[in-house]
Formats: structure tokens, C-alpha cells, sequence
């Protein structure tokens, strides 16, 4: 029976990306025409921007070049299931030498062998497997359809859940212990996993696309109570979007998604809560005790009182928003569940308040006022669950789920999540907490950006939050905000520009439209026609091609360095083969920070054939090449027009 071991031999990292949140769900399979020598020799060199995850050869030799947690660049965008859509980010690409035949049995066998891993580490049933098609006629992308595998004509070794992964490849002595301090990868798995898990409890799904998200998990704001709101909420004329956390509500004025702003630091005298801050206080209760209520019906008063001392104790310790009602237990007690502590009184002396985490486990209203929070949320409660006594005794308010065992990555946890912080423990292991994992990259480099109005003329383009007015020519602020206000689907932004409608056919506006109308309403002196070496008459306003710099452009027109100063107006254009031969493929607008669905963003993107005039970041662009695997180079033009505004 032959034994498969995988090779490493890592590609460059413009090979591959983040999958950003995304899962892998399926294998693409590639032909390589060039043999193992030299297709790896070019799929590793320096200068490589994509390759596979792995290589097999015909005699069955596995080489891995691409993280399987990462999105390598072997598809790109693609056609498939009648969508166009960036198949790298959802798949596993497999380079197999020559066209995968029946008779190349130990090629087949190995690539059952790995599909085998690959459906344990993923935790797949059986893996799908597409084939990939590249651009053909009038086709300009690509296209997948599904493949019959066939059979391996010899058995092929089991693999262990331990074949894949980043330390790789031999089955080691022991199962790994995920989220070990000492191994940073496993342990920022690992906080995914439990942050996914404490999100789905009250909060929808965790996305660090979103800027509520990545405040609360860098400032360790506890787990969300309620989703996102669905309905802003109007406060004099003006709307604001909201999210419920343990440890405080966030919110952010109309669009601008990256201003996030605090309830906590809103309220200054609790005595006295009114305006907006009352209305977002208002609304923390109802979101949480609507979210309570689908655990466990409901009971007493659920309206905000300000003149109620549990309330004004809530607001004066940041206790959080209720997620019970107040009302009276069937004994001698007034309870009240709030997600950083209970509130409780005797019935006798309704003036009183005790705190359930400032008493203690000897007390007569320990046992039952803990019952009452968890039942609160629908749980049961059992005083010698070792994450409970934990909890406990480190004041982590209420709970938001029982203890659960959770399997992840080949590990069962002990999983409970709590409303300030979430427990788990391995196998009879030490409890630890989430909250001491390392947080991700895009989590600690968060910063809100300043809660001002946004730089707009109207109402459907307030979307620039970073851009400073008094510093951004005139000129160039009407670029900006003509560029952001074009965001959504192409056919919106023709209905709002009868000149942009006028110069597009089809109802789909291409990228040469967007970047050209945006000069040209901002009075930009554009040039005439440009070379096209290619011979296929992409020469004009229309084609991505007339920002080539070009003895045309000349003096319109120069190209500026990686190193030089992003200036708004700046714009990227993309290619495959050298200009000199070939012509650019695709270009797109930088217009400077913008939040956009609440991501930060600064390129303003239009494209044949999709829907959605989208945002994206400079850094995406020049990395990836706007659509990974299938630009071969990023570069950037600056019109000398607009860089004198910034002179003068």
C-alpha cells in the first residue's frame, strides 16, 4: 500500500490571501500541461502572484504550497452555479500534472488520499469537486462544472485528522491542544471558534467586516444581547444605527459606520437621562429583553424606569441593559436580571438593592436568585458546575447559554458563555477565558473614526468619515463625493446621472465609465484615443486601456511610484502581460478613507458584467490585483491636473 507524505514548498504570500471569514466548500481541480519541474518552479518563484493549494504529479508526490486556511489565487473570479462570483476565497484548488486519466493510478490514488484529509480536516461529508475551464469565445472568465472523480484502482492509506494542517504532516503522538499560548495560530483559531459560538447565542453571527464587531472585541464589551439593529432609531431628525452588548450599547450616526460611539460615555448624570441617550437606553432594554424573551417568557415591568433604583444603579455601574423584566418570585423577593449582575430586594423593602455578585454562596438569596437568572434566559441552574463556580467568583453576570460541548478542529471543549466573558475547559482541563486569547490583526489595529458628519453634498453620498474639508481641495472633495454616492447597483446610479446614462450601454456601468465620468464632471481635460498593441480597438474613454500612460497622455498623465503619496483621484490600472505588447485590462478610482457598510474602504470599483459599483482598499488592489489570480500587476497613474490642486 503506498504511504503518502506531503512536501512543503511554499509559495509567495501575493500567492494567497485571508479567506476573510469565508469557509472553504468545495476542490477545483487544474490541468498542468508543463510538468512538476518547471510548473513548480514557476508557481514558487519570488515574482509568483498564484498557485494552488497543492500540486499532485503522476507518480503521486503531494505538494503543498498554500496554506489550506488561506485563500490561494487559483480561480479567481469565476462563473459558477450561474453566478459570478471569487471562487478562491470558498475553495481548495488542486494542480494535478497532465489531465487526471484512469490509468495514472498513483496520481489517482494520491488525490483520493488527499480529498480523504481534506473532508476530515474541513469536517466534510464528502467532498464536491469541480473542474475549472478557462475563459473561452465571448466567455471572459472563467467557469466551473462538476466532476465524476474515478475510482482509485488501488486502496489508498486512511489519512488522520492530523495530515493537514499548518505544523503539518506526519500523525503526531498526541491530538493537538488548540489555543495553547505557545502556538498563536491555534490559539487565534480558537478565539474565532469561541467568539462564532458566543455571537450565535443572543447576537446573530459575528462579522469583522462590521465596525460594532470589531469595537466590542477590542475593548472586550462582553457578548452581544440583540443583532444589529434592523430599524435605526430617529432621534430629532437624525438616525442612528445601534448594537446591544454586555457592557455597553454602541451606536454611530446615520452612515457613517466607522464613527463608533459609546451609550456609557453618552450618559453623564444618571439621574437625569434624556435626549438621545435616553432614547438609545430605551431601546438597549427592549432589543435585550426581546432576545431573553425568545429563551423565556417574559415576566413584570419591562419599561425603562429612570426614577427606579435597580435602573439607576444599572446605568451608574454599567451593568448593562435588563434581560428580564422586574417583577416578584414566588418567595419574598423583587429580582431584576441585568448582563453584569442580578438586582434583587427583599418584597419587605422595596427601596433596597442587593447586588448577587456582592454576596455570599452562604446567604439565604444566593441559590434562588441564581436560579432566577438563569431562568431568565431559559437555563437551569446547577451550583456545582465547575464553569458556573467560576463564573461565580469572577462576576461575570449573567449566563447566556448552558454548558455545551463543542467539537473543533479534532478537540472537544466544555463551552459556556457568560455574558461579560466565555468559559471553556479541555478535557477535565484548567477553565481559561476568552477574553486572555490573542485577538486577531484587524481587531487590534481597530480605531473609530472621528464622530463627525460626513464630507457630503447630499444625501445619498454621506458616506466620507476620514476626510478632512478644510485640508482636500474643493475640487477634489466633489470627486470624492460624486465617486462614494455611485456606490450600489449600477442601475441606481444611471437613474440619479442622465450623463452618465448617456455614455453606458446595457444598463451596466464598466470600470473606464466610472473612472472617466468622474473626471469629467469635475471638468478633468481628458486626452485622445491610446496605442492598443493588442489590435483589439481599446483605445477610447470606455476601455481601461485609455489610462495607459501614453505619448498621448503625456503631459496629462504620469505614472507615480508605490512609495509616493496616496492623493484622491489617483487611479490603478491592472494588466496581465507587458504594456508594450499589451494593454490594461481594468482600472479603478482611489478617492481616500470612506466607510462603506461599515468596512473601511478608499478605491471605488466598477466592473463588466457585475451588478454592484463596490468599495474596496488600496491595499486589496495592489496586493491581490483587484480580483485575485486573475490580474498579473497593479499600478498607479496620477492626473497632473488634479495633483497641482493639492499644490496650489
Amino acid at each position: 500500500m503506498p504511504h503518502f507524505e506531503i512536501q512543503n514548498r511554499p509559495a509567495p504570500a501575493a500567492a494567497s490571501t485571508s479567506r476573510r471569514r469565508n469557509y472553504a466548500r468545495f476542490v477545483v481541480l487544474h490541468n498542468d500541461l508543463a510538468g512538476p519541474h518547471d510548473a513548480l518552479a514557476e508557481l514558487t518563484a519570488p515574482s509568483s502572484t498564484s498557485a494552488p493549494h497543492f500540486y499532485i504529479a503522476a507518480n503521486g508526490t503531494i505538494t503543498r504550497l498554500v496554506s489550506e486556511r488561506r485563500a490561494a489565487h487559483h480561480s479567481g473570479i469565476a462563473q459558477w452555479e450561474r453566478r459570478t462570483r471569487n471562487i478562491d476565497l470558498i475553495s481548495i484548488g488542486i494542480m494535478l500534472e497532465h489531465a487526471l486519466a484512469s490509468e495514472a493510478a498513483p496520481q489517482l490514488v494520491a488525490l483520493h488520499w488527499l480529498l480523504d484529509a481534506l473532508e476530515l480536516f474541513f469536517g466534510w461529508e464528502q467532498a464536491e469537486i469541480l473542474r475549472w475551464r478557462g475563459p473561452q469565445g465571448q466567455q471572459p472568465r472563467g467557469m466551473l462544472y462538476p466532476y465524476a472523480l474515478p475510482p482509485a484502482l488501488q486502496p489508498q492509506p486512511q489519512p488522520t485528522p492530523r495530515t493537514l494542517g499548518d505544523e503539518l504532516v506526519k500523525p503526531a503522538s498526541r491530538a493537538r491542544t488548540l489555543g495553547d499560548e505557545a502556538d498563536l495560530q491555534s490559539a487565534l483559531r480558537l478565539w474565532q471558534f469561541l467568539q462564532e459560538h458566543t455571537y450565535a447565542q443572543l447576537g446573530g453571527s459575528l462579522n469583522l467586516g462590521w465596525a460594532f464587531h470589531l469595537h466590542a472585541c477590542k475593548f472586550d464589551l462582553g457578548a452581544p444581547l440583540a443583532g444589529v439593529a434592523k430599524t435605526p432609531l430617529v432621534v430629532g431628525g437624525t438616525s442612528y444605527g445601534y448594537q446591544v452588548f454586555a457592557r455597553d450599547t454602541l451606536y454611530n450616526e446615520g452612515r457613517n459606520y466607522a464613527a463608533v460611539q459609546s451609550l456609557a460615555k453618552l450618559i453623564t448624570d444618571v439621574a437625569h437621562v434624556d435626549g438621545l441617550a435616553l432614547a438609545l437606553v430605551k431601546a438597549s432594554y427592549s432589543a435585550s429583553l426581546a432576545s431573553a424573551a425568545a429563551r423565556a417568557p417574559a415576566r413584570g415591568t419591562l419599561d425603562f424606569r429612570n426614577d427606579w433604583r435597580f435602573h439607576q444603579v444599572a446605568l451608574q455601574q454599567h451593568l448593562g441593559p435588563s434581560l428580564s423584566g422586574n417583577y416578584a418570585t414566588s418567595g419574598k423577593y423583587a429580582v431584576q436580571v441585568f448582563a453584569a449582575d442580578t438586582l434583587f430586594t427583599q418584597r419587605s423593602a422595596p427601596a433596597g438593592c442587593q447586588q448577587l455578585s456582592a454576596i455570599p454562596p452562604t446567604d439565604p438569596a444566593y441559590t434562588p436568585i441564581w436560579a432566577e437568572t438563569y431562568a431568565a434566559l431559559g437555563g437551569t441552574y446547577d451550583a456545582n458546575a465547575p464553569l458556573q463556580q467560576f463564573a461565580a467568583a469572577n462576576k461575570l453576570g449573567a449566563p447566556l447559554s448552558m454548558p455545551l460541548v463543542k467539537v473543533f478542529e479534532g478537540n472537544s471543549y466544555t463551552v459556556q458563555v457568560f455574558a461579560l466573558d466565555t468559559l471553556y475547559s479541555v478535557a477535565g482541563g484548567p477553565i481559561k477565558r476568552l477574553s486572555a486569547l490573542p485577538k486577531p490583526d484587524e481587531v487590534n489595529r481597530w480605531q473609530p473614526a472621528p464622530a463627525t458628519p460626513a464630507a457630503t453634498s447630499s444625501p445619498d453620498a454621506n458616506l466620507l468619515t476620514n476626510v478632512q474639508p478644510s485640508k482636500t481641495p474643493e475640487r477634489i472633495q466633489r470627486l470624492m463625493t460624486l465617486a462614494t454616492s455611485l456606490l450600489g447597483a449600477d442601475a441606481a446610479g444611471l437613474a440619479k446621472y442622465p450623463q452618465l446614462r448617456s455614455t453606458v450601454t446595457g444598463g451596466d456601468v464598466v470600470c473606464a465609465d466610472l473612472v472617466t465620468f468622474c473626471l469629467s464632471q469635475i471638468g478633468v481635460q481628458l486626452w485622445g484615443n491610446v496605442a492598443d498593441p493588442t489590435g483589439s480597438g481599446r483605445t477610447g474613454r470606455r476601455a481601461a486601456n485609455y489610462y495607459r500612460p501614453d505619448p498621448v497622455n503625456q503631459a496629462l498623465l504620469r505614472e507615480v511610484t508605490n512609495e509616493s503619496t496616496w492623493l484622491p483621484g489617483d487611479i490603478l490600472i491592472y494588466g496581465i502581460g507587458n504594456l508594450s505588447v499589451d494593454r490594461a485590462y481594468h482600472v479603478n478610482i482611489y478617492v481616500g478613507p470612506f466607510s462603506y457598510n461599515g468596512r473601511a474602504c478608499d478605491v471605488v470599483n466598477a466592473s463588466q458584467d457585475m451588478p454592484d459599483i463596490s468599495a474596496m482598499t488600496k491595499e486589496y488592489c495592489m496586493q491581490t490585483h483587484c480580483w485575485a489570480g486573475h490580474y498579473k500587476w497593479t499600478r498607479r497613474v496620477r492626473v497632473l491636473e488634479l495633483e497641482r490642486e493639492f499644490a496650489g
